[in-house]
C-alpha cells in the first residue's frame, strides 16, 4: 500500500480518488493536475468520490488541484463530489476553513462498493515554470472558490505572478 499519496480507480460512471498519507506539491501535484485534466475531460464520470479519511496533509497547491473537481462537476451539471473525512481530524479543519463544505458534499460515513486501486504514477520533475504556472492556478482558483480564501493565498499569487513573469523574461532572453 502506498504510504503518501493518490491511489484513484474509474467505474461506470464515477471515479473514487484515495488521497493517502502526506499529499504535497514537492511529489504529486503535477501529476495529480494531469490526473485531474483526465478526469474532467471524461463526460461519462458523473460522480466523484475522494477518501481524505487516511490523508495526514495536504498543501494548498493539492486543495486547489482539488477544487478543480468540483468546478468541473459544476460545468457538466453533475452533483458535487463526496469528499469523505473525518470530522475532527486537522484534514476537516482544512477542509472547512478553505470553504470546501460549500462546493463538496463532505461526509463522514458513506457506503459504497469497494474497488480495486490504482497507484498514480508521478512522474518527472517539472521545470520551474510549469510549477509556478500550476502553483498560481491552484491557489487563484481557491480564491475564485471562496472570497473569504482571498487573504489567505493573496500573498501566493502575487508571488507566483512575479515568478512566471521573472520566468518568462528569463525564457526570453535565452
Amino acid at each position: 500500500m502506498v504510504k503518501d499519496g493518490v491511489l484513484y480507480a474509474f467505474t461506470d460512471r464515477s471515479c473514487i480518488i484515495k488521497l493517502v498519507g502526506a499529499v504535497k506539491y514537492t511529489t504529486v501535484a503535477t501529476d495529480f493536475e494531469r490526473f485531474i485534466d483526465d478526469l474532467v475531460e471524461r463526460a461519462e464520470v458523473n460522480e466523484v468520490l475522494i477518501d481524505m479519511r487516511e490523508c495526514t496533509y495536504i498543501d494548498s497547491t493539492d486543495l486547489g488541484i482539488l477544487a478543480r473537481i468540483t468546478v468541473s462537476q459544476m460545468h457538466k451539471g453533475a452533483p458535487h463530489p463526496v469528499l469523505l473525512y473525518k470530522k475532527d481530524s486537522d484534514i476537516g479543519s482544512i477542509l472547512n476553513d478553505v470553504g470546501f463544505s460549500r462546493v463538496f458534499k463532505m461526509v463522514e460515513d458513506i457506503s459504497f462498493e469497494e474497488v480495486q486501486l490504482q497507484e498514480m504514477v508521478q512522474s518527472a520533475k517539472p521545470d520551474q515554470m510549469s510549477m509556478a504556472k500550476l502553483m498560481l492556478n491552484a491557489h487563484q482558483l481557491l480564491i475564485d472558490l471562496d472570497e473569504g480564501n482571498r487573504e489567505k493565498f493573496s500573498t501566493v499569487v502575487d508571488f507566483m505572478k512575479q515568478s512566471v513573469d521573472s520566468l518568462s523574461k528569463k525564457g526570453d532572453e535565452q
